[in-house]
C-alpha cells in the first residue's frame, strides 16, 4: 500500500474527532495516530493498551466505553 499524506488537510476538519490507537498496533503506530490528532482541531487522542490493529473481543468493551464517553461529551473519561 502506498502512503497518503493528509497532514495539510487536518486543520480543515470541523467535526468531533476521536483518534483511537491500540498500543500493540504495528501497522499504524500510536505515534502516527497521535500526530494526526495533534493536527486536528479539538481532536481527542486515546490509546487502547494491549490491543492490536484488529480489536479482539477483549478490547471491544474498552473501545466502546471510550467512544461513548467521547460522544457524550465526557472527554476527560476518554483519555
Amino acid at each position: 500500500m502506498g502512503r497518503v499524506d493528509v497532514r495539510g488537510d487536518l486543520a480543515r476538519i470541523t467535526v468531533l474527532t476521536l483518534a483511537v490507537s491500540p498500543t500493540g498496533d504495528h501497522m499504524v503506530l500510536p505515534a502516527t495516530t497521535r500526530r494526526l490528532a495533534d493536527g486536528t482541531p479539538g481532536a481527542v487522542f486515546t490509546e487502547l493498551p494491549g490491543a492490536g490493529h484488529l480489536l479482539s473481543a477483549a478490547h471491544r468493551a474498552a473501545w466502546l466505553a471510550r467512544t461513548r464517553a467521547f460522544l457524550s461529551g465526557a472527554a476527560g473519561d476518554v483519555r
